[in-house]
């Protein structure tokens, strides 16, 4: 059965019309994220600064889906793109072009040899930084043919892994549709070795049924819409893949069961006419001059207008936004309530943690030792921190007094279980401080105030990953809970 990737279009498209907050931005990709999507799609770069900033806090709460980015036929796009995007875990550049006489000549002022030849360029560049890279071809189907063909070919030979026709006017039928995607597979024959996306307007209502008869002639991406616009519908998509997979032989990756819920979400974020009591009334939705700060303001008015936006942050978040808004402030007239906003999502509420929690095993009863087997993520390398024989060599062959109480031997196994990496070095740190004596099992020397410094250290590492354990623990039971009561 083939997978279909589905690929999220609502914060691209929404964006470019009615905007959304910086935090609806960011909480719209977790959602996205969650229910299984596997592309999201974001606005290109227009202002650098705050784009930029926007593109790296979505590619940090993002976990499993990947992050597109489209650039513009230019070094300089892509260079930006790239520097705001290559954090993200899967990333994504593309190539976006008109193809059509009218957009490409009175739009862009390009004749067709220099479109194809600035496709492949862009290609090039994009390919020399990110190894995901696709190829969109806006308004394909009003296109002459054999440009389309020549520079779906030039794509496709300069390395592009997916490649993307759209009907933006919308004004093929399903047959229609079918028939032109027949014809470009006869006239470019690379197609059948990239994967072929698709993207339907919505104009005459055959969007959806537009990309089942492209799924059934083997397309495999399609670009969805999870808030209702002029485009394919996603919630209709998963519903006719759950129900009749196999009929079109293929499935998808989305989480139909939490499809109602998270696309009730969206559509609460996405709507004009919100309730006062929604959690994102506060956002900033257009930048009208109402709310603007100066280098004059001091920390009082800048706590003010975050009140204002809707944030409630505490004292140390609050000296965090006042540092940053001085820095920016310094530099430029005022700063507006859009700049504001993205600033307080930058300095006090996006941190990347340094440890993702990848999966997590805890074993526990009545007659054995609870342990538990971990597997973190920092820097793109796994760390896998279980129970096995690596423990005997990070136990701990000393004791000490803290607070009138005597950490055991048995404590440091534990301990060296959660943090062998870190237990370990501390404990050389020790055992040098000390002068440890492992023939003799008795401390030589002692240096003080470097043993009671990394002493302290171990101590604070020890509380730290125990309640990490606990938290996560408990998480895990509380989502266990939540499930069982969900199925019921």
């Amino acid at each position: 059965m083939n997978k279909i990737r589905i690929s999220d279009v609502t914060m691209k498209q929404f964006s470019q019309s009615s905007g959304l907050s910086f935090r609806e931005k960011i909480e719209m990709s977790k959602l996205l994220d969650k229910l299984g999507v596997d592309l999201i799609e974001l606005e290109p770069i227009v202002q650098p600064k705050i784009d930029a900033l926007r593109i790296k806090s979505v590619a940090a709460a993002v976990q499993r889906s990947a992050v597109a980015v489209p650039v513009s036929l230019n070094s300089e796009s892509v260079r930006a793109t790239w520097n705001a995007l290559k954090d993200a875990r899967h990333p994504r550049l593309q190539v976006c072009a008109p193809v059509s006489p009218v957009q490409m000549e009175y739009l862009h002022h390009k004749k067709p040899a220099a479109m194809i030849e600035a496709v492949r360029q862009t290609i090039a560049d994009c390919l020399a930084l990110c190894p995901d890279v696709e190829f969109v071809a806006d308004d394909a189907t009003r296109s002459d043919l054999p440009f389309l063909y020549e520079i779906l070919a030039a794509a496709i030979a300069a390395g592009v892994k997916t490649v993307t026709v759209c009907d933006t006017a919308g004004a093929m039928l399903p047959n229609e549709f079918t028939a032109f995607l027949r014809d470009l597979y006869a006239n470019v024959p690379e197609l059948s070795t990239v994967c072929l996306g698709i993207s339907c307007a919505d104009d005459l209502s055959m969007a959806d049924s537009c990309a089942f008869a492209a799924i059934r002639y083997g397309a495999g991406e399609i670009k969805a819409a999870s808030y209702r616009l002029n485009l394919i519908s996603l919630p209709n998509v998963a519903k006719v893949l759950k129900a009749k997979g196999d009929v079109y032989n293929a499935d998808c990756n989305l989480q139909t069961t939490q499809m109602k819920r998270i696309t009730g979400q969206i559509a609460r974020m996405c709507q004009t006419g919100r309730k006062k009591s929604s959690p994102f009334d506060h956002g900033v939705q257009d930048d009208d001059g109402s709310l603007f700060l100066t280098a004059h303001d001091d920390a009082a008015a800048v706590a003010k207008a975050v009140l204002h936006l809707g944030y409630d942050l505490g004292e140390e978040d609050l000296h965090k936004v006042y540092e940053a808004f001085q820095a920016i402030a310094s530099k430029k007239e005022q700063v507006s309530a859009r700049e504001l906003d993205a600033i307080v999502a930058s300095a006090a509420m996006q941190v990347p943690p340094a440890y993702v929690l990848e999966r997590y095993v805890v074993t526990s009863g009545n007659t054995i030792s609870a342990t538990a087997h971990l597997t973190l993520r920092k820097d793109g390398k796994l760390l896998k921190l279980a129970h096995n024989n690596r423990v005997d060599n990070l136990r701990a062959h000393f004791e000490f007094k803290r607070k009138g109480e005597r950490l055991a031997k048995r404590d440091y196994k534990v301990f060296g279980l959660l943090i062998p990496c870190r237990a370990k070095s501390l404990y050389k740190c020790l055992c040098r401080a000390e002068n440890y004596n492992r023939n003799t099992d008795k401390l030589e020397s002692v240096d003080g105030q470097v043993r009671d410094r990394v002493k302290h250290r171990l101590v604070s590492l020890y509380k730290l990953f125990h309640i990490n354990l606990l938290f996560y623990f408990y998480r895990y039971v509380i989502s266990y809970y939540v499930k069982f009561c969900n199925t019921q």
